[in-house]
């Protein structure tokens, strides 16, 4: 159109003032999605430069802030720094120190029954094994046998001593195999009297403890490896045969 303050009526055609918000014409309301839409996109380009200028990265903050930390402040962080590392490393040398000093166990670590281990002023020993007679109430699986192995500690230290969990502390193979302790074969009325062999020992007292086991009745070896809580790194086997037991 010549008129450029005039547009065209979108329901009749006819020509309207840009500012007619009515067609004189046929009365329809002029469209409002133009000037709709041109305000939304204003407005979110005007919210994603605010954000943009108002970001700050973490990261750059952190790296500002010690750049601005006064050479006072940097220099206590070191201090503190090299104190942490010189304490890591005086703990690391005590450490090494410790297990030099530590006595080592040099007694002997395969035992017969009736043999002693001692160290660190605790005796341990494998006092007697034998097979229960109580089947009235107890019964072990056919064609085997409640094996019993009473323990012996005396402990002459000052401190209260424990051989440990059962199944951590103990393994036991007959003839090869491995074995489990067995906890009803405990309640047979042969070990009345005897505790637990996972008992404390307090000082001056000696603690005599009983671990049982089901084996075939024919077995010819049994070996008992015990690891006491009381000695660090210390293995013994304790050996013996069908024969020794009888």
């Amino acid at each position: 159109m010549a008129n450029n303050k005039m547009v065209e009526c979108q329901t009749c055609g006819k020509p309207i003032a840009k500012s007619a918000k009515v067609c004189p014409h046929c009365g329809a309301k002029k469209s409002q999605f133009l000037e709709n839409l041109l305000f939304i996109v204003v407005a979110t380009i005007a919210m994603v430069f605010l954000a943009t200028v108002t970001y700050k990265d973490p990261a750059s903050t952190v790296k500002r802030k010690k750049a601005e930390s006064t050479p006072v402040e940097q220099t206590t962080q070191k201090s503190s720094s090299k104190k942490e590392e010189s304490a890591k490393e005086k703990e690391s040398v005590e450490d090494e120190e410790s297990a030099e000093e530590a006595p080592a166990y040099d007694g002997p670590t395969t035992l017969a029954i009736g043999e002693t281990a001692e160290f660190n002023d605790v005796k341990l020993k494998v006092m007697s094994a034998g097979f229960s007679e109580d089947y009235a109430t107890i019964k072990p699986e056919d064609g085997k046998r409640f094996l019993g192995v009473i323990l012996w500690v005396d402990n002459s230290s000052q401190e209260t001593v424990r051989i440990g969990n059962i199944e951590k502390r103990f393994e036991a193979h007959c003839d090869g195999e491995l074995v489990r302790p067995d906890a009803q074969g405990n309640k047979c009325e042969d070990w009345d009297g005897y505790d637990r062999v996972d008992k404390a020992a307090a000082p001056g007292k000696i603690l005599a403890g009983v671990i049982c086991y089901q084996v075939p009745e024919d077995f010819n070896e049994f070996v008992l490896s015990i690891s006491p809580d009381f000695w660090n790194n210390v293995k013994l086997d304790f050996e013996f045969t069908r024969e020794q037991i009888l």
